[in-house]
């Protein structure tokens, strides 16, 4: 018996709904692209500290802290609102949070 409907993903999924502006939404129809591809895509550069969180740019640098070598991402793309400024942290949330210059070594 041939299965119906979509190959399996490589990873678990969860169906979810979100609010897409309209244009974006047509462009994307019309255009044939695979959204749930564009999301997971952008999801997995940022949370990867692969992209700027404000500007998403990639002009970024990744530093690792010497006390926990948790990540931190710095931007550099001169049009940021938060250019040279460590954007995200994993270890912010420790009750201890490192300072940066345990990022700078």
């Amino acid at each position: 018996m041939k299965r119906v409907g979509r190959p399996p993903l490589a990873y678990d999924v969860k169906h979810v709904t979100i609010n897409m502006k309209v244009e974006h939404y047509k462009r994307m129809r019309r255009d044939g692209t695979n959204m749930s591809r564009v999301i997971n895509t952008y999801l997995d550069d940022l949370y990867g500290y692969s992209i700027c969180p404000t500007c998403y740019g990639d002009n970024i640098e990744v530093l690792i802290c010497a006390k926990c070598e948790g990540r931190m991402l710095c931007c550099y793309n001169v049009a940021c609102n938060n250019y040279g400024v460590g954007q995200r942290r994993e270890c912010i949330k420790l009750a201890d949070p490192c300072s940066n210059s345990e990022f700078r070594g």
